[in-house]
């Protein structure tokens, strides 16, 4: 991803810079001060030279062999233990010293408007095209994000005010514009994130002095007004977006989507001639749906036998991952945790059997399923042309 205005940092992470949000990333704690790019580029060039330095001069320190244990080092030995936990051996001061810099530079990229901007994908596949956009659109319509989060702040701190509870616990005063906020919030970090549909969602991470325990989030979508939400309810406000339901919504109403649905509830009832109804109409056994797990994997997690080796007969793909792991994969882990542990044939099937008997179901419930797991291990080790596990 290459966009002007930001640094990437890997790992889904970079650094953005919108010099007019500058203004609303310092904590209320520190002077309200705005840098340029260049300036503060200057100033942290200086920090990160002299924490080389630091750093160095821990390094000499910790390897010189008259230098003392610091779990040892007692700068007071004729003191009690109670009196001299205030102090630091020197190489904790170095150490101080390298955080309190660092801390320098997080506050001098704010300063100039740079913020932490995470991008996630609850569908985890990775960065998408209009995450990027998403970003681009922040560099180039800036001013337009700015007010829309002065005016979300604003709306945040009337609604809250609005509540005697809060009113009164946070010492609210009645305010008239945004301007008299400034100072009472900052903003710690920003995600992009998108859900079910093709858009992007940029929720800004707010610290406020009226906020509840958990925090608050505005919510900025392109070419709409941004909105607020504390952090325990964000991302259902994400999920019930209009267009987000409205997709859902489509969903639900395609045929392809209702048999599918269909196929998924008959492989949990391990209802197979519903199955070959709904084949015969023409189901897509692998049919896209992020928000279901396939007939398979529920066929799997019934230890039904049939109905798996009916649903690989008739192109249920054994290769479609599902949380993170195939229908092999998944069947390995059911028989993994039903069994405990690895053991040798016999002692597996006498310990599976002894646990269901003290649990009062006689052995043979457990006993049933982890045969049957077998089976479907054997069965789609065969699909996917791999040698049989000897159990």
């Amino acid at each position: 991803m290459s966009i002007a205005g930001f640094t990437p940092l890997g790992a889904g992470q970079g650094i953005l810079t919108l010099p007019r949000l500058a203004p609303y990333l310092q904590p209320a704690s520190a002077k309200a001060v705005v840098l340029s790019v260049e300036d503060a580029d200057q100033i942290i060039g200086k920090q990160r030279k002299k924490i080389a330095s630091l750093n160095a001069e821990l390094a000499q320190f910790e390897g010189s062999p008259d230098a003392p244990d610091t779990a040892d080092w007692d700068p007071f030995p004729d003191m009690d233990d109670d009196d001299d936990d205030d102090f630091e051996s020197p190489q904790e001061k170095l150490e101080e010293e390298i955080r309190e810099r660092e801390n320098t530079i997080d506050l001098t990229l704010r300063r100039s408007g740079r913020v932490m901007v995470y991008l996630t994908d609850p569908r985890e596949e990775g960065i998408a095209p209009v995450q990027e956009a998403a970003i681009a659109h922040l560099i180039e319509q800036e001013e337009t994000f700015v007010s829309a989060v002065q005016e979300a702040v604003l709306d945040c701190y009337k609604e809250f005010y609005s509540d005697e509870y809060w009113r009164n616990i946070a010492s609210m005063k009645p305010v008239d514009s945004f301007e008299q906020l400034v100072g009472r919030f900052h903003i710690g970090s920003m995600e992009i994130t998108r859900w079910e549909t093709e858009r992007a969602f940029v929720l800004v991470h707010l610290h406020a002095d009226w906020e509840d325990d958990h925090g608050l989030y505005i919510i900025y979508r392109e070419g709409e007004m941004a909105s607020w939400a504390t952090a325990d309810n964000v991302y259902d406000e994400v999920a019930s977006d209009p267009v987000e339901m409205a997709d859902w919504e489509t969903q639900a109403n395609n045929p392809a989507a209702q048999l599918y649905q269909a196929a998924i509830d008959a492989a949990m009832e391990k209802d197979i001639r519903t199955l070959k109804r709904l084949i015969e109409e023409g189901v897509d056994l692998n049919y896209p749906d992020p928000d279901s797990y396939s007939p398979l994997w529920h066929a799997i997690n019934e230890y039904d036998v049939k109905t798996v080796r009916f649903l690989l007969e008739n192109g249920a793909d054994p290769t479609r991952r599902e949380d993170g792991k195939t229908a092999l994969g998944t069947a390995r882990e059911l028989f993994q945790e039903l069994s405990w542990t690895e053991k040798p044939k016999g002692l597996l099937m006498k310990g599976a059997a002894l646990l269901a008997k003290m649990a009062g179901g006689g052995g043979k419930g457990m006993a049933g399923e982890l045969k049957a797991l077998r089976e479907i291990i054997h069965l789609l080790e065969e699909r996917v042309g791999l040698p049989k596990t000897d159990f």
